[in-house]
């Protein structure tokens, strides 16, 4: 039996034909392995804070400090996880775009279903002038293919919400180290 609680809507109008009903399949169960890769990107940062944090602490109750090194590099291999499941998650966000741009319905955009990921692109507009604007500009049409920016296509990576909070294991534990190896920290 399906979980209902965690399984998409089926949103499907009276004047949808086979195509249209097929598209929001795809459309949901797409939304659905990328919610799932979220899922699972929490789990890896979890381990990378707890595996990072442990290291610290063994390294300070060890009086060693070139086991700082730990904290380096297991909050490299975890960023280096974390970095490729995201990158795995964002190939399925061209195929989404294209679904909402076939689905928008020009006569009326705020009935077009479905507009998650064009909703998420435009929210900032939509803050910054006002959640009750009513803009052309700001309620057009989804653009047909999903154009990632250099920032979005290469460096991803060193965005907060994909390098926290690996970066601070590996700033942590090479300046623990640093100071270790220069004699400022004294662990004996």
């Amino acid at each position: 039996m399906a979980d209902q609680a965690t399984s998409a809507p089926s949103i499907v109008s009276a004047s949808s034909t086979g195509a249209d009903d097929a598209l929001l399949r795809e459309y949901y169960a797409l939304l659905d392995v990328v919610r799932d890769f979220d899922k699972n990107l929490l789990t890896v940062k979890g381990w990378g804070a707890t595996v990072g944090l442990v290291a610290l602490g063994a390294a300070f109750q060890a009086k060693n400090y070139t086991a700082f090194l730990i904290a380096c590099v297991s909050g490299v291999a975890f960023w280096a996880i974390e970095a490729a499941m995201k990158r795995h998650q964002m190939r399925y966000y061209p195929r989404m775009r294209e679904i909402e741009a076939a689905r928008f319905e020009p006569g009326d955009p705020l009935k077009s279903t479905p507009q998650i990921d064009w909703s998420w692109s435009n929210a900032s507009a939509f803050v910054r002038t006002s959640l009750l604007a009513r803009d052309d500009e700001l309620r057009a049409a989804p653009i047909e293919r999903y154009y990632g920016s250099l920032w979005r296509t290469w460096f991803f990576w060193l965005g907060v919400h994909v390098c926290m909070p690996h970066v601070l294991s590996i700033l942590a534990g090479a300046a623990f180290f640093v100071a270790g190896y220069n004699g400022t920290l004294r662990l004996a």
